[in-house]
């Protein structure tokens, strides 16, 4: 069921819509245009689409329509209506954002999607400037890009959402370029959804563990390779139930791995977590958890 044990939030990376309107979904207009300065904190955010869209019932759990990277920004009031989904933002001073929307929560009413898993709509500023630094380079994904796209995104310190600063897709040539970058040390990750089934801690990845980009600078040459083992078992087994609190987590894969080519977690995060332990062969890692009780967890 794991193809890969990618456990990190990735709800949140980022893709161009490539889809014309007769294709699918895609989006046809954003109130805040690309590269928009001197943005007020205070905003409502309104995004256009071809196509009228799904509505949900009174309750449903907006959170992962629409996102801003970084997670800094608090969300409400949002709403669908017809070809549009707005919502109230509240962002932070002096900070770039980039608004995705994820085609696993939204669709139009007739069934029809955005074309990536992850839509890039727009960068944008509550500050006088963006950045200019950018990092590129070309993935050697685990399939096809034209087939599965692969998307791509900088991480400070950790691969996951409280540390993405910014991300792009990759092209069907597998080159890339992350832009607007902010000066900093980076985790740049690659990850691809190899089996197509929108399961966001399943999916082919790769990553560069340190990318120093200094000011004013634009790197070439961040290549990346997109891994194919595969995850063969995993203990506590997926559904088990009355888990002891303080418990070791065991990950089997099907060929060499290596602790540098691996992202080993739990979420949401468990009250302590030690460094995983691996098999001389780099094919079992196994790291111990301290966990709530009555809480349910993804690994």
């Amino acid at each position: 069921m794991y193809r890969k044990c990618l456990l990190v939030v990735l709800a949140i990376f980022l893709f161009f819509p490539i889809a014309s309107a007769g294709q699918g979904l895609s989006v046809s207009g954003v109130s805040i245009p690309d590269q928009l300065v001197n943005v007020d904190t205070a905003v409502t955010i309104s995004v256009t689409f071809n196509k009228s869209l799904k509505t949900f019932k009174a309750g449903f759990d907006f959170a992962g329509i629409i996102e801003l990277i970084p997670v800094n920004a608090k969300i409400s009031n949002l709403n669908i209506s017809g070809h549009t989904i707005s919502a109230g933002v509240i962002l932070q001073s002096e900070t770039t954002y980039q608004l995705v929307i994820s085609n696993k929560f939204l669709t139009g009413t007739d069934g029809s999607t955005l074309p990536e898993l992850f839509n890039f709509v727009t960068t944008f500023t509550t500050g006088e400037a963006i950045d200019s630094n950018s990092i590129s380079g070309t993935i050697t994904p685990a399939v096809d890009i034209a087939d599965v796209p692969a998307f791509i995104g900088c991480f400070s310190e950790e691969v996951d959402d409280r540390h993405f600063i910014r991300g792009s897709r990759v092209n069907s040539d597998g080159s890339y370029i992350i832009e607007n970058l902010p000066a900093g040390d980076y985790i740049v990750f690659c990850a691809q959804d190899v089996d197509r089934n929108g399961d966001l801690y399943d999916v082919n990845y790769g990553m560069i563990r340190s990318v120093v980009l200094s000011e004013g600078e634009q790197k070439t040459g961040a290549d990346i390779t997109i891994s194919s083992f595969n995850v063969t078992s995993i203990s506590p087994q997926e559904g088990t139930i009355n888990v002891d609190t303080s418990t070791t987590i065991t990950i089997v894969f099907d060929s060499p791995v290596g602790s540098e080519n691996v992202i080993l977690g739990i979420f949401p995060e468990p009250l302590s977590k030690s460094k995983p332990d691996w098999s001389n062969n780099y094919t079992t890692a196994s790291f111990k958890v301290t966990l709530n009780k009555n809480k349910i967890y993804w690994k």
